[in-house]
């Protein structure tokens, strides 16, 4: 079996939706064989910028006009990062709340990978997905929680990087996802993380 850890947050070690992943990771790996788990962390994955190039040869492949040199580097590179969807047979994603929404560097990651005949079809008339992967664990942590005593948005008020992440899966035809909530302090598979009481290497993120 093949997953898809799909890493979002920069703060490495430092990181709550990275420890919870690696934790629910862990689990997983006691439980089945043969797997194979392929990082593909937005922060040091080289992903070209989505300008005038990476948008010419997005329409070019599509097409199949004669790309530029830089128009070929940047398609050669999307169709990289989207044969990773395609070999895989689970995704795992770790996403943390970055004002009220998700890193940007996810939505580049979505831009360029997402791709017509690559990862989702197109008629002309209604879309389709190219992949057909059964499950998909996404975490989504915050920084503060009620529970701490501080005044936030409640958790049904994380919409933004929900619907994003839920299209994402969507467009992968997940068939059946587990999404999980993490708040300041949260209930780890190895032990309660309290980062309220413990100031000195504290993870957010």
């Amino acid at each position: 079996m093949h997953i898809l850890n799909i890493v979002t947050s920069p703060r490495k070690d430092q990181s709550a939706s990275r420890a919870l992943v690696d934790a629910f990771l862990r689990e997983y790996l006691t439980q089945a064989d043969d797997i194979v788990v392929d990082t593909l962390d937005v922060w040091q994955e080289w992903l070209p910028e989505f300008d005038t190039e990476t948008i010419n040869a997005k329409y070019k492949g599509v097409t199949g006009e004669p790309m530029t040199p830089a128009e070929v580097t940047a398609w050669e590179k999307i169709r990289e990062l989207a044969s990773r969807f395609q070999r895989a047979d689970r995704i795992v994603m770790g996403v943390p709340m970055w004002n009220f929404s998700f890193p940007y560097k996810l939505k580049q990651l979505i831009d360029l990978s997402c791709q017509r005949n690559l990862l989702f079809t197109f008629d002309g008339k209604r879309y389709g997905p190219s992949l057909d992967i059964e499950k998909a664990f996404v975490a989504f942590v915050r920084g503060q929680s009620d529970e701490a005593g501080f005044e936030t948005v409640s958790a049904a008020r994380v919409p933004v990087s929900e619907r994003v992440c839920r299209i994402l899966v969507a467009i992968h035809r997940c068939q059946e996802g587990r999404d999980a909530h993490a708040r300041t302090y949260v209930g780890w598979p190895c032990g309660r993380y309290d980062r309220c009481r413990q100031k000195a290497g504290r993870r957010t993120g």
